[in-house]
């Protein structure tokens, strides 16, 4: 590219920048202090920023009209993480930068800057315990180029056994951006099946929303402090479940105004007795829809014949669905208001 195109008055420069690719309006930005205000002037914004962690790292980007493209960071110095090439992949092409050496922070905050993005949309770890990784060493570029920014979302996207390498990433993840995050997404527990504390240390934070796929304990339910929990493939029958709404309107669980279990069970149709023994509910037979709003966005709709009306001491009131299929496979929902 001439940059003399830098030297254009200001409309005519803002005009053909918009003419420009992503890619290129990155790059340009990079040049100088004046080229990021002036491409950051153009007010471009993006709906998805994301990072994955797994070999590598890298940046998942969507913007306004839904163009979509990957920065693959590589090319990193060991000390002082610094960058120098990147791979960058669109849908028509893919290309190898490489450029004078640039300090990692610094170049997250330039995208960020030039977006208007004032937090990452996601974190995704996504580390198995299949091949190697120089896992302390990629833990520690994530922490110095992500340290201090907002996240919307930690997702430990892949099953990690907790006595595998994978585990103890997954351990060292929460540690570094739990606190961080507004929702949290587990697809397995990465700590040991009777190594509860650590498990419920994080639970105990005051997230918007938790989904999980790995196996939660009703005490792990109980010291949950988020406003949404979603549980797939829990540990908690019908039995525990019970446990739970009683201690609910006892008091517990304060903050919670959605949670959802999906659980199978033996003879799971006719377990909807025992799930309200000893609890005074009114039974509404009547379809209508329910909905409410979990994870950054995500809206659950959910069509019933029949609602379950509970009172906690405080006076709030809670909904309940109980859905069975022919598979012994229950799933209740719980809308709090």
């Amino acid at each position: 590219m001439n940059f003399q195109l830098l030297h254009l008055p200001q409309k005519p420069l803002l005009d053909v920048l918009r003419c420009l690719e992503n890619p290129e309006l990155i790059a340009i930005s990079m040049l100088s202090s004046k080229c990021r205000e002036t491409v950051k002037s153009l007010n471009f914004s993006l709906k998805k920023f994301i990072v994955t962690v797994n070999r590598n790292m890298s940046i998942y980007m969507v913007d306004s009209v839904d163009s979509r493209w990957r920065l693959s960071v590589s090319g990193i110095e060991m000390s002082g993480f610094r960058l120098n090439e990147l791979r960058v992949i669109t849908i028509e092409a893919s290309n190898n930068w490489k450029f004078e050496e640039i300090e990692i922070r610094k170049w997250i905050e330039n995208l960020m800057n030039i977006y208007h993005c004032r937090e990452i949309t996601s974190i995704d770890f996504e580390r198995t315990d299949l091949g190697e990784l120089e896992d302390e060493y990629y833990l520690n570029l994530v922490r110095h180029a992500l340290e201090g920014i907002k996240v919307s979302t930690l997702n430990l996207k892949k099953p990690m056994n907790p006595d595998g390498i994978a585990g103890k990433y997954a351990q060292n993840a929460l540690e570094l951006f739990s606190k961080r995050a507004k929702y949290l997404s587990l697809c397995c527990n990465p700590y040991q099946g009777d190594d509860r504390i650590k498990i419920q240390k994080v639970l105990m934070q005051n997230f918007n929303g938790i989904w999980s796929l790995g196996p939660f304990t009703i005490d792990d339910i109980l010291v949950t402090n988020s406003r949404t929990l979603r549980l797939t493939r829990s540990n908690t029958g019908v039995k525990d479940l019970n446990r739970f709404i009683k201690h609910w309107m006892a008091g517990s669980n304060p903050r919670l105004r959605f949670f959802s279990v999906c659980q199978k069970e033996a003879e799971a149709e006719t377990l909807l007795p025992k799930l309200l023994n000893g609890i005074p509910h009114i039974t509404i037979k009547k379809r209508r829809l329910y909905k409410t709003i979990v994870m950054g966005g995500e809206i659950v709709n959910v069509h019933n014949d029949r609602a379950i009306k509970i009172r906690r001491k405080d006076g709030r009131e809670a909904t309940i669905l109980y859905i069975t299929n022919p598979h012994d496979v229950f799933i209740l929902y719980m809308f709090i208001r």
